[in-house]
């Protein structure tokens, strides 16, 4: 959801409030979650909720998950 808020703010997606889809505007990421969350979105769109899962669920994100159990930042998945 971070992601996503960083690329609305920087005008690379675009979510509707009515119809709760994701739209890419433009592809610059800086980060291996933002690359995740724009590949995440065709160019027809896609649905907020299934974006987010799909972002969730990215190598981007479970690598950033994986960091933070070693450092004991997060626990341990059982």
């Amino acid at each position: 959801m971070v992601a996503l808020v960083a690329l609305c703010e920087d005008r690379q997606t675009k979510i509707s409030p009515v119809r709760h889809r994701v739209d890419a505007e433009r592809r610059a990421p800086r980060d291996p979650v933002e690359v995740a969350a724009l590949d995440a979105i065709p160019g027809h769109g896609l649905v907020l909720g299934q974006a987010l899962q799909i972002i969730a669920h990215s190598a981007g994100v479970e690598e950033i998950g994986r960091t933070l159990r070693a450092e004991r930042l997060l626990p341990q998945c059982p």
